[in-house]
């Protein structure tokens, strides 16, 4: 505590920040680049500086919309140094939340082939055990997955055929 003489009135202030709160950050794969296939994006919480309180919720919304995959997500517990699935945790509202578990690194996996094509902005908050939540974490990444192809073999293209024919062709995943 700091005491400090404003205008002859002796007045105190708190060398802690009451507001003071956790932090959130998106650690991988590098903001704004370009995905294919199975991908896992990476975000680490620090509790505030202030307090005992330990990181007990994590909310996310990919492209403003609450997520809904709850089960991609993984969490490394800081006091049980492991990871933890989702199914550990009390989900709502795109969060998931456990009061014991000081939840510090978040793992998200996903296979994007299943995704159209397009950016998507992940965007994460955190709350600690006191209630303090973090500011919002952005990252985006754009999905670019090559679909399949065919090709084909025969008969040769524009060929004049009589009579029956087989018609073949070659796909590629």
């Amino acid at each position: 505590i700091a005491a400090l003489t404003l205008g002859g009135t002796l007045a105190f202030a708190n060398s802690a920040n009451a507001a003071d709160g956790p932090t959130v950050a998106w650690t991988a794969p590098a903001n704004n680049s370009t995905v294919t296939g199975k991908i896992s994006l990476k975000a680490t919480a620090t509790p505030a500086s202030t307090g005992t309180s330990i990181i007990t919720q994590w909310c996310l919304t990919i492209n403003g919309e609450e997520t809904n995959d709850y089960t991609a997500a993984n969490f490394y517990v800081q006091n049980q140094n492991g990871d933890y699935g989702s199914n550990y945790y009390d989900k709502a509202s795109g969060c998931w939340t456990y009061s014991s578990f000081d939840s510090r690194r978040l793992t998200l996996s996903y296979d994007t082939t299943k995704w159209e094509n397009k950016a998507y902005t992940f965007v994460v908050k955190v709350t600690d055990s006191t209630g303090r939540e973090s500011s919002a974490a952005s990252w985006t990444v754009t999905t670019a997955n090559v679909g399949p192809t065919v090709a084909w073999t025969a008969p040769a293209n524009n060929s004049t055929v009589t009579g029956k024919i087989a018609l073949k062709a070659t796909a590629t995943p």
